[in-house]
């Protein structure tokens, strides 16, 4: 089994690795893993929820970013059509669709990405507490979702 520091792991789930990454790329075990982890405080597991926030802080921002200069972009269009262009309207009504569209987009997709986060987390702090207690968890939702299935298979 390859040796690896704490230093070394502290560093990759900093960045955002999951321990099941983190594992692959140190070339040991998640079982490896998860001992190590066992061992650090939980300082380490607010810093990965730490990162994770900024990171998805900082990817609304840029979202935001977005959508102001397009309507920048679209205020500047319209001011060029001048006040009595006809086609004005038409114009701005189609920003407004493609806005509205692009933040439906947006909405779905954030909310997908930050639950996924969520649960990828949270089962990464029950896998630090206990392995044995996170591979259950996933048992049971697969038995669950096999029920579902079943019962409903227009799920």
């Amino acid at each position: 089994m390859k040796k690896f520091t704490d230093e070394e792991l502290r560093q990759l789930l900093n960045q955002g690795l999951s321990p099941a990454d983190a594992a692959r790329k140190l070339e040991v075990t998640r079982s490896c893993i998860s001992r190590r982890m066992k061992g650090f405080k939980s300082k380490s597991t607010l810093n990965i929820v730490s990162a994770n926030s900024f990171r998805e802080a900082d990817r609304r921002l840029q979202v935001m970013t977005q959508l102001l200069s397009i309507n920048k972009d679209a205020r500047r269009m319209l001011k060029d059509l001048g006040e009595k262009d006809p086609t004005r309207i038409k114009v701005w009504a189609e920003i407004r669709r493609q806005l509205d569209f692009q933040l439906k987009i947006f909405e779905v997709l954030y909310s997908v990405e930050t639950a996924r986060r969520f649960q990828q987390t949270v089962m990464e702090v029950i896998e630090e507490i206990s392995p044995d207690v996170r591979e259950e968890i996933i048992s049971k939702l697969n038995e669950r979702a096999v029920v579902r299935r079943l019962l409903d298979p227009d799920q």
